[in-house]
């Protein structure tokens, strides 16, 4: 996965494949974030990016139990 923000001192990846646990992700550049996660299987996800919760675009979305949004993957078969 990747995420381009600008101006981040930390950003973290958070993911229901490991009851959304804070991962750190590796800066690839002044923009970029990355970190490698399964592509076979179906997740939901957000980021935090300097302790915020970040939610890019992404084309299927979900409404968790807080009222707040996800990001649905769903691997192509």
């Amino acid at each position: 996965m990747y995420l381009e923000v600008g101006n981040a001192a930390k950003v973290e990846f958070v993911c229901s494949l490991d009851e959304f646990r804070h991962r750190p992700m590796v800066r690839i550049d002044n923009n970029t974030w990355s970190i490698h996660v399964p592509a076979s299987h179906y997740f939901t996800y957000y980021y935090l990016v300097d302790g915020e919760a970040h939610i890019p675009d992404c084309r299927l979305r979900e409404t968790d139990d807080f009222g707040s949004e996800n990001c649905i993957y769903e691997p192509t078969m």
